[in-house]
């Protein structure tokens, strides 16, 4: 519970903290079109005016977004605190089913402690713990839902079997690439040669979910399974025109992502089962039923992602508890860890000094989070852009128009952060023109471009108001006509 309560606490602390996070993805698949719902304004991505994405994703922030429109809070960072706030906290909650996991599996305990201690203070799982990913939300919801899978196949029920499909399909209402999961365990039944009544209901689990994802698409889009067949016919396309990677790009990506003691570890477990086969065995033999439950889907779903032309590294998210277990195996199976436990054993840990270690481990974790650079970090302008809502919303004034200068439109943070009324109009400082844009109050540029742009406007017109990472910079003007 403490080193659960500590993985909460350091990721609510990030999630505080590092908003220079600038992930595309994290806010455009996710709180914008949440924005979009409960404000009535957003930054639609082309992805939402095709009908290429399931609305599942922004519907999970939809009570989030609402609740700081009762309390009063229509615009500014509050709204992306309260969204990577909520995101930690339901993310390490679900280090709790890790846990069970890893009990389920009856690891040694100090190979539990380790690997759910790495697994919530490692700095990469942090500071993925707080993203509103797509990937993100299907590693939480797969952890949370493989123990109650792994204790309904044990159940020869019918119901269970429909409770199984149902639970197996979930993921698929978030990305829809989850469907290799039922499809992995579903072989996995076959070659078991379970009933056929049961795979029968377990297929009609798997068919319900993705009807309420048709169903789902259906209200918003006006077009049933709208998300499933454009990516389906479009998918191969669309990743490539993201660009293309060779097929081991994840090897480095990984290695990259979590350091070298994972895949170190990793080889050095995979050595040690070959060395002592017979402990494999034996290992294998008397967990190999929840075991494959957890291995059989990532690796299928990694295999996937290997042949897939774009990669990136939140792809891997959906595999990285497994990715712990395997490590965690190796560990329970290297022989030279029971002397050490025997002979450390001659000597007690005190509460206190175990308290101790797990706060130095939690302060180091987030020592090193707040130095690690993340996705875009140096051209974060939502600090200038929360600076705007506060100004517009001090003056009283209503409407405004804000002018962003040479940026890309993943720097922003949309139309969620600046509140109602605020237009927003991009242009290059070249093509601006005073006369055509003298409604707009407000302007942010980059503080390179400011020469340019005072000599295509009257600089006692326009006063600096503040500066942000990536030196950007926000002016406002003095009079509006």
């Amino acid at each position: 519970m403490l080193v659960l309560l500590m993985g909460i606490f350091v990721r609510m602390v990030v999630a505080l903290s590092r908003t220079d996070e600038v992930w595309p993805d994290a806010h455009f698949m996710s709180l914008e079109p949440a924005s979009q719902i409960v404000f009535g304004r957003a930054y639609l991505a082309w992805e939402w005016q095709q009908g290429y994405r399931s609305w599942t994703l922004p519907l999970l922030y939809v009570p989030v977004l609402w609740l700081c429109k009762v309390f009063g809070f229509q615009g500014g960072l509050v709204l992306i605190y309260a969204g990577r706030c909520f995101t930690a906290l339901i993310s390490g909650l679900a280090l709790k089913k890790f846990y069970e996991i890893l009990c389920v599996l009856r690891l040694r305990p100090w190979v539990r402690w380790s690997m759910f201690a790495g697994f919530s203070l490692m700095p990469p799982m942090i500071l993925w713990g707080v993203s509103a990913l797509a990937d993100l939300w299907v590693m939480i919801v797969w952890m949370t839902v493989l123990p109650s899978i792994y204790r309904l196949s044990q159940d020869q029920s019918n119901r269970s079997w429909l409770k199984l499909g149902l639970l197996v399909g979930l993921p698929i209402l978030i990305k829809i690439q989850t469907g290799l999961f039922a499809l992995a365990l579903g072989l996995g039944f076959l070659f078991q040669r379970k009933k056929f009544s049961q795979l029968v209901f377990y297929s009609a689990g798997v068919l319900t979910q993705i009807l309420i994802l048709g169903g789902l698409d259906w209200l918003t889009y006006g077009v049933p399974f709208s998300a499933l067949t454009q990516q389906i016919q479009r998918g191969e396309v669309t990743s490539r025109f993201y660009g293309v990677a060779p097929w081991f790009d994840y090897f480095p990506r990984l290695l990259g992502d979590q350091g070298a003691w994972l895949p170190l570890l990793l080889g050095v477990g995979f050595l040690v089962a070959l060395t002592r086969w017979r402990s494999s065995y034996e290992v294998i033999r008397t967990r190999g039923e929840f075991l494959w439950m957890i291995l059989g889907p990532a690796l299928l779903y990694f295999g996937f992602h290997l042949c897939i032309p774009h990669k990136e590294t939140r792809f891997l998210l959906p595999t990285l508890p497994a990715l712990y277990i395997l490590v965690g195996l190796g560990l329970h199976l290297t022989p030279g860890w029971v002397v050490l436990r025997r002979f450390f054993s001659r000597w007690s840990i005190s509460p206190r000094i175990f308290r101790m270690g797990v706060l130095i481990a939690g302060l180091v974790s987030l020592f090193w989070v707040s130095r690690v650079p993340v996705y875009l970090t140096s051209v974060n302008i939502a600090p200038l852009e929360a600076q705007v809502y506060h100004l517009q919303t001090a003056s009283g004034q209503g409407s405004g128009c804000l002018l962003l200068f040479d940026h890309h439109w993943s720097w922003t943070r949309g139309q969620l952060i600046l509140g109602d009324g605020m237009k927003v109009i991009e242009k290059h400082v070249s093509d601006f023109s005073e006369d055509q844009d003298a409604n707009c109050a407000y302007a942010i540029l980059p503080e390179s471009k400011l020469p340019l742009f005072y000599s295509k406007a009257s600089p006692s017109a326009w006063r600096f108001v503040d500066q942000s990472i990536g030196h950007y910079v926000l002016i406002q003007k003095f009079q509006v006509r």
